[in-house]
C-alpha cells in the first residue's frame, strides 16, 4: 500500500480493503480486531499500519479523536466542530478520483486501490472541490444510491458504477473550501484565520457573512445550508478585502439610523450585528477585529464618545460627569451645560450612559469660571469614594494636617504595596469594613501603623476603594459585638461561665453593649482555665487544683459563684514553673 499523507483512517481501511478483495472495510476490521465504530473514531490506527505495511509515525493522517463531550473532533491536531464532521455518507470530487486512477495506471500502482478519501470530503461546510472547481458528489450516478463509508471502494459503487469521471458539475470555487483544504494540509498563513481553530471559525465566518448580506434586523435571522454557505463565500471574500468591505457594509447598515422603525443607539443603528457581538466574548482573531471595526465606525459616525468603554475597551486617564460636577462644586445640570458650553462634551454622548472627560479640560473650565476646586465636604466625599459620614468621620480623624489630606490619608494606606493583582479573600476597603463592622477610620489608622497591610492596590480605581485588604485581618479591629456561645467556644468555658462572667462586667467594657473579639482576646492574656493548665502541664484537673493551692495559688473566679475554675494566668505559670 502506498501511503497517503493526509488519508484519514477509515479511508485507508476502505482501500485496504480492496487490496484485499474483501467486501467492505466491515470485514477488514472484524479481521484486525476492530468495530466499525473504532475505524470511524481513528481507533487502531497501529494494526491498521501493520497490515498496509507502512509505520504509524509516517501517517499523520491517523491523528483522528472525536470528543464528544465538548463536542469537537480532532483531525491532524485541528478542531473541528462534531457537527461539521460527517464521514459516516461519502462525498467525493470525481476529477480527484479520476486524477487518482490515471496517476496509478502511470506509476503502476493497483488501480482497484489507487483511489484514496481526503479528509475535507467529510467536513459538511465543505462543499465544492477546492482544486477541479466542481461540486463534491453524494450520490452513484448509475443508482442515485448514497455511498456509505465502509464500500465497496472509494471510486466504485455497489452497482458497479465508476464514480470518477471528467464530467462534472461546475461550481464557484469559494475561498472557505480552499482554507479548509489548506489548513487540513497544514498551511496556516491566511490572515485572521490562520491560528484558530476550525471548529471556532466556521461559526465566525458564518456570522459576518450573514451581516454582509442580510439587512438591518433587530435579531440575527435564521439560516438554512444554502444561506449558510453563501454567507461563508462572502465572508472570506470581504477577508480578502479586510476591513474596506467590512467598512462599506457599516456604513449601508447604519444609513437607515434615526427612521421611525429603528430605536436609538447601537441596536438601532447595528441592530444584531452590535449585540451579538457585544454579548459573546470573542473567541477568535475575527471576532476582535469585528469588535475593533464597529467600534471605530460607531465613534466616527457619533453613535458613541471616543473613550466610553465599549467592547472590553476599557479607557483610562478620564472621569465621568458626576465627578466632574463634583470637582466644580455645583449640580450636575449645572455642570453638564457648562462644560457644553465650553465645547468640552464628546460626541456621541447619550442618555443614561456614562461618557467620559478629560479632567484637564474641566480644571481649565474652573479656573475660567474662577472656581477653584475647594476642600468641601463634598469634593472629599468625591476623592475618597466613601459615603458622606464617612468622609466627616475621616475628616475629623486625619484632616488636620491641612489641605491635601485626603490624598496623602490614601498614599500612607498604600505604602509598602505595589501589586495590582487581586488576592483571593480580599475585598475593598471601605466594603470589608463594611462587612466586619470595623469604621473605616480606625481600618486606615491600623493600615499607617502596620498593624494591616493592603494585599493589593488598583490604579484605576479612585479613592480608598482601590485598595483591597483581607477581611481576616479586619475582624481583629472589630467592636461588633461576640454571642455569648462564640465567646465560649473561643475561650474554651462553659457557656452558662461566660454569662457570669459577662453579668459582673468580668468580660466586656461598660461603654460597649455585649462582648467584644479585643475584650476576648484581653480575658485571655489574663486568664487561664483549669483545663487548660492541666492540660499544658499534663496532669489532671484536681492535681493541678491540688498544686495550685499548696503554693498559695487560689483561683480568680470558681465555684460556688462561678461554674468553672479560672486562675490569673500569670500567677498559675509562675507556680507551675517550678514543677517543671
Amino acid at each position: 500500500m502506498r501511503l497517503k499523507p493526509t488519508e484519514p483512517p477509515f479511508g485507508l481501511g476502505l482501500r485496504l480493503a480492496c487490496r484485499l478483495k474483501l467486501q467492505s472495510s466491515l470485514r477488514l476490521a472484524a479481521n484486525l480486531g476492530l468495530t466499525a465504530t473504532d475505524m470511524l473514531n481513528g481507533r487502531g490506527s497501529k494494526r491498521l499500519c501493520n497490515a498496509a505495511g507502512f509505520s504509524e509515525d509516517k501517517w499523520p493522517g491517523g491523528e483522528l479523536a472525536p470528543d464528544v463531550k465538548t463536542r469537537t473532533v480532532w483531525v491532524r491536531g485541528h478542531a473541528l466542530l462534531l457537527d461539521d464532521w460527517c464521514p459516516t455518507f461519502r462525498r467525493w470530487c470525481p476529477a480527484c478520483l479520476l486524477d487518482d486512477r490515471t496517476r496509478a495506471l502511470q506509476n503502476g500502482e493497483p488501480i482497484e486501490s489507487a483511489a484514496w478519501w481526503r479528509p475535507e470530503w467529510a467536513v459538511r461546510s465543505y462543499l465544492n472541490c477546492s482544486h477541479h472547481a466542481c461540486a463534491l458528489i453524494e450520490r452513484c450516478y448509475g443508482c442515485s444510491a448514497p455511498q456509505r463509508w465502509h464500500g465497496p471502494a472509494v471510486d466504485r459503487c455497489h452497482c458497479g458504477a465508476i464514480l470518477a469521471t471528467d464530467e462534472t458539475i461546475p461550481a464557484s470555487v469559494a475561498s472557505w473550501e480552499t482554507f479548509v483544504s489548506d489548513r487540513l494540509a497544514g498551511d496556516e498563513s491566511r490572515a485572521l484565520l490562520g491560528c484558530d481553530p476550525l471548529r471556532e471559525l466556521l461559526p465566525a465566518v458564518e456570522r459576518l457573512g450573514t451581516s454582509l448580506l442580510q439587512p438591518w434586523s433587530l435579531s440575527r435571522p435564521r439560516a438554512d445550508d444554502v444561506t449558510r454557505a453563501t454567507a461563508r463565500e462572502a465572508a472570506m471574500t470581504a477577508i480578502s478585502n479586510w476591513p474596506a468591505s467590512f467598512r462599506r457594509r457599516l456604513d449601508e447598515v447604519a444609513a437607515g439610523t434615526g427612521t421611525d422603525l429603528r430605536p436609538r443607539g447601537l441596536i438601532g443603528a447595528y441592530g444584531w450585528i452590535h449585540s451579538e457581538w457585544a454579548t459573546f466574548p470573542p473567541r477568535t482573531e475575527l471576532d476582535r477585529q469585528v469588535r475593533r471595526e464597529v467600534r471605530e465606525h460607531a465613534i466616527q459616525s457619533g453613535f458613541v464618545a471616543a473613550g466610553e468603554p465599549l467592547y472590553d475597551f476599557r479607557g483610562g486617564g478620564t472621569i465621568h460627569m458626576t465627578t466632574a460636577a463634583g470637582r466644580l462644586a455645583i449640580g450636575y445640570k449645572r455642570a453638564r451645560q457648562l462644560v457644553a458650553d465650553a465645547g468640552a462634551l464628546p460626541s456621541g454622548t447619550r442618555r443614561g450612559v456614562a461618557f467620559p472627560l478629560d479632567p484637564v479640560q474641566i480644571e481649565e473650565i474652573a479656573s475660567q469660571e474662577k472656581r477653584t476646586i475647594c476642600f468641601s465636604l463634598k469634593h472629599e466625599q468625591a476623592d475618597l469614594g466613601v459615603g458622606r459620614q464617612q468622609a466627616r468621620r475621616l475628616r475629623a480623624t486625619f484632616g488636620s494636617t491641612g489641605p491635601g489630606w485626603v490624598l496623602r490619608l490614601i498614599e500612607s494606606c498604600a505604602a509598602g504595596c505595589s501589586t495590582s493583582v487581586l488576592v483571593s479573600g480580599a475585598r475593598p476597603l471601605p466594603n470589608a469594613c463594611q462587612a466586619v463592622g470595623v469604621p473605616l477610620e480606625l481600618a486606615c489608622a491600623a493600615l499607617i501603623k502596620g498593624e494591616i497591610k493592603a494585599c493589593s492596590v488598583d490604579p484605576d480605581r479612585a479613592g480608598l476603594g482601590g485598595i483591597a485588604v483581607q477581611t481576616s485581618d479586619l475582624r481583629a479591629l472589630s467592636t461588633r459585638p461576640v454571642s455569648i456561645e462564640r465567646a465560649a467556644r473561643r475561650l474554651g468555658i462553659h457557656h452558662e461561665a461566660v454569662r457570669w462572667l459577662v453579668r459582673h462586667h468580668h468580660l466586656r467594657r461598660h461603654e460597649v453593649v455585649g462582648i467584644t473579639p479585643g475584650a476576648i482576646d484581653a480575658f485571655a492574656a489574663t486568664f487561664a482555665t483549669a483545663t487548660e493548665l492541666a492540660r499544658d502541664a499534663q496532669m489532671s484537673t484536681r492535681a493541678l487544683s491540688s498544686y495550685l493551692e499548696a503554693r498559695g495559688c487560689r483561683p480568680a473566679f470558681g465555684p460556688p459563684s462561678c461554674r468553672q475554675v479560672i486562675y490569673w494566668r500569670e500567677g498559675a505559670s509562675r507556680a507551675l514553673s517550678g514543677a517543671q
